[in-house]
């Protein structure tokens, strides 16, 4: 690591990137949703689903994004969905 000098007393300082667990990586739980038949399907199926409406300009929605993917990680008998509502807004209207 460099050392920076602070008060004539030599300070290690690093930089690094902290990894992401391996239960951070974006689980196979997640289905980015790409159009309306999707949608019909998933509702209609028995699966119990968690359903995230965003947008990509939204400071919440990113912020809540890695939330999703940390419970996908933990309730994989789940189905996690991301919808953008710019893309779907008559299905945002609905939620």
């Amino acid at each position: 690591p460099a050392m920076t000098m602070m008060n004539q007393t030599a300070v290690p300082t690093a930089s690094f990137v902290m990894p992401i667990p391996q239960r951070m990586a974006f689980s196979s739980n997640i289905i980015e949703m790409e159009d309306t038949e999707e949608w019909e399907k998933l509702i209609k199926g028995t699966d119990p689903l968690v359903i995230q409406a965003g947008a990509n300009w939204c400071g919440p929605c990113k912020t809540l994004k890695p939330l999703l993917t940390t419970e996908a990680a933990n309730f994989e008998t789940v189905k996690y969905v991301y919808m953008d509502v710019d893309k779907f807004p008559e299905i945002a209207q609905m939620l």
